[in-house]
Formats: C-alpha cells, sequence, structure tokens
C-alpha cells in the first residue's frame, strides 16, 4: 500500500470535481441553518482548498476576463490579477495555485504573493458578467485516522459555521482516496459531537460498505490500510452543490510548484494592487494597496509618484488607499508603485513593487471609407483608427456603441444598401474610448425629374428659358449650343435669355449622382423682314400692261408674298400670291380693265425664321 497522495488528482490531469456529496453526509439534528451568502450563480462553480492556498473556478464562459481574489475582514490579501478563463476538463475557468504546467500564465498563480488561505476568508470572482462570492468554510481534520477498540477507523475534526455553531444537515461530507491500488471511500456516518463544532466519521469494518471505487479483487484488509494510509478530506457544500470548500489532511499551504518565485507565501507582503492601469475610465476612482503582515511590522508605506501614504497594520492584514487626486499628478506611462515595510525586530523584507500605468490620453475617432453621403448605390464600407493595436465598436441601428454593446470591427466590410447611420468608437489598449464617430449613409436610386419652358419654336421677341427639378437640391447643368450636357457644363443659376436663334439643352444631377433625361429646346426667333414693291407710277393708257416685281430681305425663297390691287370705282379688289424665286423676287404684270387709279402693295407673311413685312403702297393712272 502506498502512502496518501498529496494530490487529489490523477497524474497528468486537469482538475476534477472532488465528490458529488456523500449519502452519507453529515445528519445533525440541532444544528442551526447557515447563513444566506452572496451567491454563485449556477452552472458556475467554486472550489477552495484552503490547505493548498488554491481556488479553482469552474463552468464559466471559455476565454473572458476573470479576476480571482481573498479577502480577509474586508482586506484583499490575495490577488490573481486579470487573467481569461481557460479550457478545462470541468469547464472553462481558472485553477489558481495548482500548479503550472509549464510556464505560469495569468491566473495559475497568486500576484506578489500566495495568501494563506483560513476558513472565514472571502474569494471573490468577476467576470464581465459581474461578481461572485463564496465564504471560506472553517472546517478540518484535526485527529485520524486510527483504530478504535472495535477495530473501525475513526476520524475527527472542527465544522464551524459562519457566526459559529453547525452547518445544516447535508451541507458537510468525508471521504478517503488512494490511488494505488484505486480506492475511494465514504464513512459510515459522520456526525458532530454533541452540541459542539467537533465532528466524528467511522469507517465500520469490515469496510465492506464503504467503497464508493475501488479496483477489483481487495481485501478487508486492503480497505482498511486504504482508509488508514489514504488521502482525507472534510467536504463542505451549499444546497446548491456549486459553492465547496475541501479541508484535505496534511496538505502543505504556500505556493505551487511554477509559482515559488512569482508568488511566494506571504507572510508580509502586498498581496493585491485594485488595478495597474489608469484610464479615462477609472481616472476618479481612489487605488487600494492591500496586503498582510506579520506582528513586527508596525508601518507599511507606499510610494508612488513622489507622493507616501502610510498606514499601520491590524489583525495581521493592512490597507492603503492612493486618492484619486494623487494618481491625476502621476505622468503619462508607467510609475512605479513600491511598499516598504518598518519591522520593531528589525526584520523587516525588502521593498516590494508594483508598476502602475496611466493612459488617460483618448484615441482619435474612428474613420470611415467611403464617409456618410448620398449615393445612388449600395456602400461597402470600412473602419479605420489611427491608433495602433486599438479596437473598433460600431452600430449600425443609430445607438451610441460602448465596448459593451458594439460590434466589434474586425476588418469586415459594412454593406450599406439603404438609409444608414453607422456610428463607431476607438477604444485603445488602455480602455480610453473615443468620441462616437457618426455617419449618415443614404441609398438613393431614383433620378431627379427635370423641365423646361417654354416649348421648341418660332417666336417673335426673344425669350427667357427656365429650367426647374422636382429635386430643391438636384444642380442642373446646360449648354445653348446644342451639345449635350454634363458635369462640366454651365451650371444654371437663373433664367436663360435667348435673342437668336439657339437650341437649350440641359440635365439635372441630385446628390446621390443619379441623372435626370436630357431636355432639349430649339428657340427660334423671328428676324425683321423687307418687302419691296416695284412698279412705275406714271399714267398708263388703258388696255397696256404693268409689269409689277419686288423682293423680301432676307432671302426667304420659296416663301410667300401677297400682291393686293385696289381697283378704282366699283371694281373689286384683285389679290394675287407670288412666290419668291432662288434670289427672294417675285414679278408679274397687270393690264388694268377701267380707267382710274390703281394702288399696289405686296406684304409678305411670317413664317418660322422671318417676321411679317409689308411694302410701301404704289399707285398709278389709267387714261384712255
Amino acid at each position: 500500500m502506498t502512502a496518501r497522495p498529496t494530490n487529489i488528482l490523477e497524474s497528468g490531469s486537469k482538475l476534477k470535481k472532488l465528490l458529488a456529496l456523500s449519502a452519507t453526509a453529515l445528519v445533525m439534528g440541532a444544528a442551526a441553518a447557515s447563513p444566506s451568502w452572496a451567491a454563485v450563480n449556477n452552472p458556475h462553480a467554486l472550489t477552495v482548498f484552503p490547505d493548498r492556498d488554491m481556488v479553482v473556478a469552474e463552468n464559466y464562459q471559455n476565454g473572458i476576463d476573470m479576476r480571482i481574489e481573498v479577502l480577509r475582514n474586508g482586506v484583499v490579501i490575495g490577488d490573481t490579477g486579470a487573467a481569461r478563463t481557460v479550457a478545462g476538463a470541468a469547464g472553462s475557468g481558472l485553477e489558481v495555485n495548482h500548479g503550472a504546467e509549464g510556464n505560469p500564465g495569468p491566473g495559475d498563480c497568486w500576484v506578489g504573493a500566495t495568501p494563506d488561505i483560513q476558513g472565514g476568508d472571502v474569494v471573490r470572482v468577476t467576470t464581465p458578467a459581474g461578481v461572485e462570492t463564496t465564504t471560506v468554510a472553517d472546517i478540518a481534520i484535526t485527529s485520524g485516522p486510527t483504530e478504535d477498540a472495535n477495530g473501525n477507523v475513526v476520524v475527527g475534526g472542527r465544522a464551524i459555521a459562519p457566526g459559529g455553531g453547525q452547518f445544516a444537515a447535508g451541507e458537510l461530507a468525508e471521504e478517503v482516496r488512494d490511488l494505488t491500488p484505486r480506492w475511494r471511500g465514504e464513512p459510515d456516518s459522520i456526525d458532530y459531537v454533541g452540541a459542539t463544532t467537533d465532528w466524528q466519521a467511522i469507517y465500520e469494518a469490515p469496510f465492506s460498505d464503504n467503497a464508493v471505487q475501488e479496483d477489483g479483487g481487495m481485501t478487508e484488509a486492503g480497505r482498511k490500510d486504504s482508509i488508514l494510509t489514504g488521502g482525507h478530506s472534510i467536504i463542505w457544500a451549499n444546497g446548491a452543490g456549486n459553492e465547496t470548500t475541501i479541508s484535505e489532511l496534511g496538505e502543505p499551504g504556500g505556493p505551487a510548484a511554477g509559482c515559488e518565485e512569482t508568488a511566494p507565501a506571504a507572510k508580509t507582503a502586498m498581496s493585491s494592487v485594485s488595478r495597474d492601469l489608469i484610464n479615462t475610465a477609472n481616472a476618479n476612482e481612489n487605488l487600494v494597496v492591500s496586503g498582510v503582515a506579520t506582528a513586527d511590522i508596525t508601518n507599511v508605506n507606499i510610494a508612488l509618484g513622489g507622493q507616501n501614504f502610510a498606514a499601520a497594520p491590524a489583525n495581521g492584514t493592512w490597507e492603503i488607499t492612493v486618492p484619486a487626486s494623487a494618481l491625476a499628478n502621476l505622468p503619462q506611462g508607467p510609475s512605479n508603485l513600491v511598499a516598504s515595510f518598518t519591522s520593531n525586530t528589525n526584520t523587516a523584507p525588502a521593498n516590494q513593487s508594483r508598476t502602475i500605468n496611466k493612459d488617460t490620453v483618448a484615441p482619435n475617432a474612428a474613420t470611415a471609407s467611403p464617409g456618410g453621403g448620398i449615393y445612388n448605390t449600395d456602400q461597402s464600407v470600412s473602419l479605420g483608427s489611427p491608433e495602433g493595436n486599438a479596437q473598433i465598436y460600431y452600430t449600425t441601428d443609430g445607438s451610441e456603441p460602448t465596448a459593451a454593446t458594439g460590434t466589434p470591427y474586425t476588418g469586415q466590410q459594412i454593406v450599406v444598401t439603404g438609409s444608414q447611420t453607422i456610428k463607431a468608437i476607438v477604444v485603445d489598449a488602455a480602455g480610453n474610448s473615443s468620441s462616437v464617430a457618426s455617419f449618415g449613409y443614404t441609398i438613393d436610386r431614383v433620378a431627379p425629374g427635370l423641365s423646361m419652358t417654354p416649348a421648341t419654336g418660332s417666336y417673335d421677341a426673344a425669350q427667357t428659358v427656365t429650367l426647374a427639378s422636382d429635386d430643391p437640391d438636384a444642380e442642373i447643368r446646360y449648354t445653348t449650343d446644342g451639345t449635350t450636357p454634363n458635369r462640366g457644363s454651365d451650371p444654371y443659376s437663373g433664367p436663360i435669355q435667348v435673342s437668336r436663334t439657339q437650341t437649350v439643352k440641359a440635365i439635372a444631377y441630385d446628390a446621390a449622382g443619379n441623372a435626370s433625361q436630357v431636355q432639349s429646346r430649339t428657340i427660334t426667333i423671328r428676324t425683321q423682314s423687307t418687302t419691296t414693291l416695284n412698279v412705275a407710277t406714271a399714267d398708263m393708257k388703258l388696255g397696256n400692261t404693268r409689269a409689277i416685281g419686288g423682293g423680301v430681305s432676307p432671302n426667304n425663297s420659296g416663301g410667300t408674298v401677297r400682291l393686293t390691287i385696289d381697283r378704282p370705282g366699283t371694281l373689286t379688289t384683285i389679290t394675287r400670291n407670288l412666290t419668291l424665286n432662288e434670289f427672294s423676287r417675285y414679278s408679274t404684270s397687270y393690264r388694268p380693265t377701267a380707267v382710274g387709279t390703281y394702288r399696289i402693295k405686296a406684304a409678305f407673311a411670317k413664317d418660322a425664321d422671318n417676321l411679317a413685312s409689308t411694302s410701301e403702297t404704289k399707285s398709278f393712272r389709267v387714261v384712255r
């Protein structure tokens, strides 16, 4: 039979739950119910091994921030500092001071010093979800295992509930483990001794009912040897089974293997600094430094940034508060915090130090590419920060982002398909947040309308061309030479005066870049015409013929001139429509049929290009 193991785990394995409470858990008649302690929320579980100065947090989310502290009389005496949960056989969490595998990582060892965990201490676990605590049960094995006169094996100890008295029924169990051969057993009974806080567990010979797990072929003698030489534990667990204290007979305390250099056993030590980073979020909070001290230590001094703060230990612990006003005087960057001790026996330990980093400079705001604006196609937005080693958090619903509520930006394209506001902050490595940057996007795929007056046509006088869009913010560009307008054409700022024949073309662009259809108007301004009449005015004999001619300028070849001959007396007026030749000339002849005075005029009717005109009236007499 091998000696009792010093580790409750099998070689190479990760920590496992020591036991599910035995069916022979302590049953007591007069015990008062335990007080309500701060809850550990299921499925989370906290197990404390005070003899090993070890704490195990299990069944948490993997990879989250976690800090475990041990407090005595409200003073932090043990601290892991900032750590992150890791995956294990019993779910993700931390195993503090269990024995580092390889190089210790954050949370494997206590920081600065290994606390001497005792009954009544409080273990506090802080995660992003909140704070959970459990109070270490004051339990221990103080006697046995020994064989009594009847051949039974007896184990005894103490179990003091918070505030004194006995634990509630069902909250205590005792067990023994041996590894070679593999055997685990529980006592036949475990009871308080009368009204005291001492308990006694009895393994009754021939030990046939004690085995919970054993290798095949074990004899009564083998079981008895395992009970006498195996590793005994007394266990307290709350009703939910997720707060547990396990006291193991003979287990040594102090730093576990791998933690000796970084966390020596705490005698006189600086155990905890409430934070080692000062940023904008906590700059107005005090800094609390605490630790433990032996009886000879009369004073503890904290020096930081040329300022000193002192306190005398009380009941083996000390705590010093550095006010926020003193932290405001620290320069940006690292500062050395030094704890020194005064002993009345001149045996004070060496000074201990921690580095306090200060960064209260907020990073510059986030940038976006493309920037906010109005677009006519979907946009793929990238966010950026000029701050190295910073994290961007963003929202797409217009709400204000925080590190807790925003989506972490990891380089992904944020696709904007409609009107949307992206808001972003930058959080630097120190936890400082930038101001909120807001980028508003509007996706507008509707082209603006464009109207133009007057209509294409010919006009007797100069015209005013007016352009208008149904989008009041649209930009209108136009040309007057018949070319198609574009972004580089003249901007429309008011009515366009057209005093000669011109073709005006226009296009409207909205803020998103959508373009209207090109509108075109040809405005023709008629020019003044002149009509001439050539006819002799001398008297002529009745029966002769008189030549009549003339022209219209500017050239209006193919146009029509209306010739009117007003005859004397009761003769009716004669009209003739004459076509202008290629030279814009007309000609005809007329033979009067009666004597008298004849009056003649020529008129040109306006057309698309020219205004109307009338010649002077000429007359002649016809005589016999």
